[in-house]
């Protein structure tokens, strides 16, 4: 419905901090990023209408903050219907509860490509997320992956972390030889210890006649 709208009063990131300072905001999304962008709108003295299509999984002392700071939460709700409204916008909600938005701030994330995942052969979860090992790689020698399509914090500040190290052990595996390979040796030493417990777990000692 928003995007069919295409408005600029509609922003799938954080807008100027001059565009929504005093104004009616409606924020859509129950995730951190979301909550943290209602907190922005009441710290500029603007009005906010958080919108969770469930129930609400950011951090609790942020959504305390919002509701203490004068701001609404509609749960177990979603946007049915959006249209304008002199400057701003009208937005039904599938609750039959109806608002108006000078501007709205979509913060919801962004859907993994699960076709994409399967075409490139890469092993996933039962989530549909994709299997990792401790270096970001995938189950395919040379992809790595990070950030939401993995993970189970997802923020951007751990994606960002997750991609610097990912990039230095890409950086190690292209450059390193063979036998010197950090994960390589590692896999290896892990393998060798694995075979010597199996080993060991197998031995039988020969019994003693009397």
């Amino acid at each position: 419905m928003l995007e069919e709208l295409q408005s600029k009063k509609v922003h799938y990131r954080i807008p100027k901090i001059g565009d929504y300072e005093n104004h009616r905001v409606a924020v859509v999304g129950g995730g951190d990023s979301a909550l943290d962008a209602a907190v922005m709108v009441l710290e500029r003295h603007g009005q906010v209408d958080l919108i969770v299509r469930h129930e609400v999984q950011g951090k609790a002392e942020t959504l305390t903050r919002i509701t203490q700071g004068g701001g609404v939460v509609h749960t177990n709700t979603s946007v049915d219907k959006a249209e304008f409204e002199g400057d701003g916008l009208r937005l039904s909600l599938t609750d039959g509860q109806s608002l108006h938005a000078d501007h709205v701030i979509v913060q919801i994330g962004f859907l993994s490509a699960k076709e994409t995942f399967k075409r490139l052969d890469v092993r996933l979860n039962e989530d549909g997320s994709i299997a990792i090992d401790p270096y970001y790689e995938t189950s395919r020698h040379g992809i790595f992956a990070v950030g939401d399509v993995h993970g189970d914090i997802k923020l951007v500040a751990v994606a960002w972390a997750e991609g610097i190290q990912a990039a230095i052990y890409a950086f190690k595996e292209i450059t390193s030889p063979y036998w010197l390979n950090e994960k390589r040796l590692r896999d290896h030493k892990i393998t060798l210890i694995g075979e010597k417990i199996a080993e060991a777990a197998a031995f039988k000692p020969k019994k003693k006649k009397p």
